[in-house]
């Protein structure tokens, strides 16, 4: 079994001087590491107001693969 299917031995280095939008980067996140997709949304989901849920689209952007959180 890879390691990094449990995110073991991964790391990633932000330089944000500017910021990072959240959901732009919780999205792409997701899409590099699609199995941890349900425990983070349902992570999520717990944490926001009862009627609210976070929801993960795929689609494209100027002819570039996307995904983007966004909230029901």
């Amino acid at each position: 079994m890879d390691d990094r299917t449990e995110g073991g031995g991964l790391h990633i280095h932000l330089d944000a001087a500017g910021g990072c939008a959240g959901d732009m980067f919780v999205a792409a996140m997701l899409s590099a590491l699609p199995a941890l997709s349900a425990r983070v949304l349902g992570d999520a989901k717990a944490a926001l107001p009862e009627g609210c849920a976070p929801r993960l689209e795929t689609g494209t952007s100027g002819g570039i693969a996307a995904t983007r959180l966004s909230l029901e």
